[in-house]
């Protein structure tokens, strides 16, 4: 994990020399392009070369601070006037807002200001259930959760983001009656440019689940896709850089809150340093819960994401510990103590029925899952609560003038602002 942030320190810190020195005016500048293979290939427009033996001189001691984590690949000097010339122009500025990891890193090393968590742009609620290891019960969380959201009256859509390893087609096979899936949808919205010539539609690629038990709310799955090597090609195709740039996952949301009515949307996400995993947490998400054991290695390195989270401007991050023998809640509390999250703990228990299950939701292990919905209905309540404050200042006002009791029915909320107590529910003021 320490030799990753030093590449990447020892990389910013290359382009940073390059440019002090080459860049002293605005018609200079300097483009560094790193290959994945690990290939850096650098043009550099500078009067500088005028001078040309010092100023290769130069470029050849700072590529000696990267050697060990890179190779050189092209290189291109020019003049101020022979650069005007031969037309070569300066590249545009890249977006600093990318939701890479390596975008995110950079900026936490440089301590850099920049969020590059997206605001949000989604009337519900959109969640990333993300794990930093995979095996921690991340996608059974997801449904359980969603399940019991459900009960309680919300209209929930869980989107299967985990796209080189899904699993919500394959749990819900005999209630699932569509044939595509979002990677089917974001491959044809990459491809075919002209909209008309879609052949694929929302309502192709979600169903609405159906229980035994009628629920007071809804709940709706978007698979990723029906596993066949069609599939694989179309996966191959995608790039999650150019489908965060172009925003077709959030437009799609934005489809589904308009055709559904969505309460909460719930992603499954990519586990590790994928980025698949980092465009839904900080592209898509409005908040976060990570999954972990609790072991050292899983919260080593839900640590490190954390602490990128929270240096690129990513808010509301919460942590679960999951599968917790009752034994361990004390170890796992402590470990909870050092990602320092301003929340309580939650934990979900152990239940040997999970292991076992083959039928979604587990409704035999519901209560394991229930201190998790709850805190996402108890965020979700103060979120509306909030906002109604903060449009009705004339309601503030004239509810601080009335004296109130501290009485409250089942079907009454409550309220803290400013030490004023106030009621929400039959009463209006």
């Amino acid at each position: 994990m320490n030799d990753y942030r030093n590449k990447l320190k020892k990389y910013n810190e290359f382009i940073l020399k390059l440019e002090k020195c080459f860049q002293t005016n605005d018609y200079e500048w300097v483009d560094v392009y790193t290959t994945p293979s690990g290939r850096v290939d650098i043009t550099i427009v500078s009067d500088k070369f005028l001078n040309r033996n010092e100023s290769t001189a130069y470029i050849e001691q700072c590529f000696k601070d990267i050697d060990n984590y890179y190779r050189r690949g092209f290189s291109n000097f020019y003049t101020v006037e022979d650069a005007e010339m031969l037309e070569i122009e300066k590249p545009e500025k890249k977006q600093t807002k990318n939701p890479t990891w390596e975008n995110a890193a950079l900026n936490y090393l440089n301590q850099e200001t920049n969020e590059i968590c997206e605001d949000p742009k989604h009337s519900s609620k959109v969640i990333s259930f993300y794990s930093y290891k995979g095996g921690v019960g991340r996608t059974v969380a997801l449904i359980q959760v969603a399940y019991l959201l459900a009960k309680k009256g919300k209209k929930v859509l869980l989107i299967d983001l985990d796209i080189e390893a899904p699993s919500l087609f394959d749990i819900f096979r005999e209630k699932i009656d569509v044939k595509y899936g979002l990677v089917d949808y974001l491959y044809e919205q990459m491809m075919v440019t002209d909209a008309k010539d879609r052949k694929l539609d929302i309502s192709d690629i979600f169903t609405d689940i159906k229980f035994d038990e009628t629920l007071k709310g809804n709940l709706y799955v978007v698979p990723s896709g029906l596993l066949s090597p069609e599939y694989v090609y179309k996966l191959k195709q995608l790039q999650p850089n150019f489908v965060s740039q172009k925003d077709y996952l959030n437009d799609l949301i934005v489809e589904f809150e308009k055709n559904l009515n969505l309460d909460i949307v719930l992603i499954d996400s990519r586990t590790g340093l994928n980025d698949w995993g980092a465009f839904s947490l900080m592209n898509v998400a409005d908040d976060i819960i990570f999954f972990a054991y609790p072991n050292q290695e899983n919260v080593q390195g839900l640590q490190l994401v954390v602490d990128l989270m929270k240096g690129n401007g990513c808010k509301n991050l919460t942590m679960a510990f999951s599968r917790i023998d009752p034994d361990g809640i004390e170890k796992a509390k402590e470990l909870f103590e050092k990602l320092q999250l301003e929340q309580e703990f939650i934990s979900i228990l152990y239940n040997p029925r999970i292991a076992t299950a083959d039928q979604y939701p587990i409704i035999e292990a519901l209560d394991e899952y229930k201190e998790l919905a709850d805190f996402i209905l108890e965020d979700e309540n103060r979120e509306r609560n909030k906002f109604y404050l903060n449009t009705n200042k004339s309601f503030l006002k004239r509810i601080k003038s009335i004296q109130i009791e501290n009485v409250i029915t089942e079907l009454e909320e409550k309220v803290h602002q400013d030490n004023v107590w106030f009621i929400v529910g039959e009463k209006k003021y």
